[in-house]
């Protein structure tokens, strides 16, 4: 519940403080006030505070971590205004507009409640003595700045459980950077986790504080610090997030030094040697059915007869118009019957149902409405010859149908084998092999094309390779395509990309199949380190934003003319140096040696 401070009367006359729910009524409060005040005095209460109700700005109350926070930027602010506000004043020479200016420009404005509240009881301090709003916060003139900024920050502490050690500790530079709250041991399992995988790719990334604990602060502090400070404290973060990068970057290319691939990144080089491999096999198992048709044609076997009647039937049910028009392949294989049956008895050799079925193989083009009809008309001559001939010709049917499932009736093999309709190029460019092969059909075209190649031989069993390596240069093409670049010029992964490139790998089981359930296991692995290193929590913020701005504001003094007035340019100088060494440093070593 968002609350504020009000101000009331109690019955000795002194103003107090309470809390109550923004918007609160009058009548709330005073009765509030009752409670709270009840033992002061025995006095009617609504008899003095009639009037006398009044509300501070709205103030949501402040966590541990505001606190905290408040501690480390209100020394921080103090500091800045030091340096600043004697130049501010001195400006006031110049017109009100212009010493606004002036304040814009190099006066440090607090962020957290703790350090606006804090500077506000100082100011109104200083405004109460008479003296100019630099004066303060030099010794020799206000020696009681110290102890008057520590009640300000004491009196703010107390609207939060921390202790006052706590306090006085951040007043003295002690304590220079917050410490993150929530890292329970439920965080810092996950963050083991997180660490333990990363270590365990092949080639190692080690996380940072941020990466491995996915703490917003922690994740705001490292990527300030490396874009404000990039040539100082910032420089091992900058250079770890190189080297995290190349390790990540070199995770793909052990991937594929482990596949055996060769031509990786090639297309037309991959696309031609799975080519080769297929249409080899694809003559060896042909160089087969037709040794075995030899041996059943030297036998007498295929001159047996039998009868198309089927194949008629089929025909003339498809109608005139399909027959004619649509798919003449109908009309042609009609044709071919009668030509082997003259007198038309219903029935033909073997050879000569053979010779239509290769008839029908080089004219339906695929695609068209011939192709259809072709595939029905040759299982129509499969049942017509099944069980028909002697032993020689059933087996060299069986190898016939066994060629015709791996070659001919897989779609993608099909293809990959096949010149375009009435013309000499390839139906699939040697470009487009991998693509085809691997990311347009479904698992079972995949499984298809593998089978063939990894029973090729050792020339299919590379081209099988040869695609498993184009699988990972796909994957890392698609995580790396964006045009981000590191500070070594290298390419910045996409933890998104390459989620969905996996995923659409995943989605019907292809990076298994083609990985094998350990090698996919390991990519996915890959993908869930980028997601720690490259996609930080939504809604980060940067804990030490204030003390970053500082930092700016400082070295922004330092690089003008105004460090050249005594006191300003050392002082700067003195804080910007103190505030790097004990907070920023100490915080980007904890992020680099970080281990849960």
């Amino acid at each position: 519940m968002e609350t504020q401070i009000y101000k009331v009367r109690d019955p000795s006359g002194a103003i107090r403080e309470i809390r109550g729910p923004v918007g609160a009524s009058d009548e709330t409060i005073i009765e509030k006030a009752k409670e709270l005040f009840a033992n002061v005095a025995p006095v009617d209460m609504a008899s003095k505070i009639p009037g006398q109700v009044s509300t501070s700005k709205a103030e949501p109350e402040m966590s541990m971590a505001d606190v905290i926070r408040g501690l480390v930027e209100t020394p921080a602010a103090v500091a800045a205004n030091l340096v600043s506000g004697p130049v501010t004043y001195l400006a006031g020479a110049g017109g009100p507009e212009f010493q606004q200016s002036v304040a814009r420009n190099i006066q440090y404005q607090p962020r957290t409640q703790m350090a606006q509240n804090v500077l506000g009881a100082i100011s109104s301090g200083a405004e109460a003595a008479k003296i100019p709003p630099f004066m303060p916060q030099f010794a020799g003139i206000r020696p009681g700045i110290a102890t008057q900024t520590q009640e300000a920050v004491t009196a703010q502490a107390a609207k939060a459980p921390v202790a006052l050690a706590d306090v006085i500790g951040a007043i003295k530079g002690e304590a220079a950077a917050p410490q993150m709250v929530g890292m329970g041991a439920a965080e810092t399992a996950k963050a083991l986790e997180r660490q333990t995988r990363a270590q365990g790719l092949r080639v190692p990334v080690e996380l940072t504080k941020g990466e491995a604990t996915r703490l917003p602060g922690v994740q705001g502090f490292e990527s300030e610090t490396r874009k404000v400070y990039p040539e100082t404290v910032g420089k091992p973060l900058i250079q770890r997030q190189i080297d995290t990068n190349q390790n990540i970057l070199s995770n793909f290319d052990a991937y594929t030094t482990a596949t055996g691939a060769e031509m990786s990144g090639n297309l037309r080089p991959v696309g031609k040697i799975v080519d080769a491999a297929l249409v080899k096999e694809a003559k060896s198992a042909m160089g087969e059915v037709n040794a075995a048709y030899q041996k059943a044609r030297a036998s007498g076997e295929t001159k047996a007869l039998v009868p198309y009647e089927g194949l008629l039937t089929y025909i003339n049910e498809q109608g005139p118009t399909v027959k004619d028009k649509l798919a003449p392949i109908l009309g042609a294989v009609e044709d071919q019957l009668f030509k082997n049956d003259p007198t038309k008895t219903g029935a033909v050799t073997i050879d000569a149902l053979e010779d239509v079925y290769q008839f029908i193989g080089k004219n339906a083009q695929e695609g068209t409405p011939n192709a259809v009809q072709a595939r029905e008309l040759k299982n129509l001559i499969n049942q017509a010859t099944e069980g028909a001939g002697g032993d020689l010709y059933k087996e060299a049917r069986q190898k016939r149908v066994q060629y015709a499932k791996q070659f001919e009736n897989a779609a993608f093999v099909d293809k990959l084998l096949r010149n375009k309709p009435g013309t000499t190029d390839r139906a699939v460019a040697f470009e487009d092999v991998f693509e085809h092969a691997i990311l347009k059909g479904s698992f079972d075209d995949t499984r298809n094309i593998a089978l063939l190649l990894k029973k090729g031989g050792e020339e299919g069993q590379q081209a099988w390779k040869e695609l498993q390596g184009q699988t990972i240069q796909y994957i890392r093409d698609q995580a790396t395509k964006n045009i981000q670049r590191d500070a070594a010029g290298r390419p910045v992964p996409s933890a998104a990309a390459m989620n969905k490139a996996i995923r659409d790998l995943d989605s019907d089981g292809k990076l298994d199949y083609i990985f094998g359930k350990k090698g996919a296991e390991e990519i996915r692995e890959l993908r869930d380190v980028m997601v720690d290193v490259y996609s930080p929590v939504s809604g980060t913020v940067n804990t030490s934003n204030t003390a970053s701005a500082l930092l700016r504001g400082l070295e922004r003094i330092n690089a003008s003319p105004l460090s050249k007035i005594p006191v300003v340019g050392s002082a700067t100088k003195y804080a910007e140096e103190s505030l790097q060494q004990k907070a920023l440093k100490k915080m980007v070593e904890e992020s680099l040696k970080y281990q849960p």
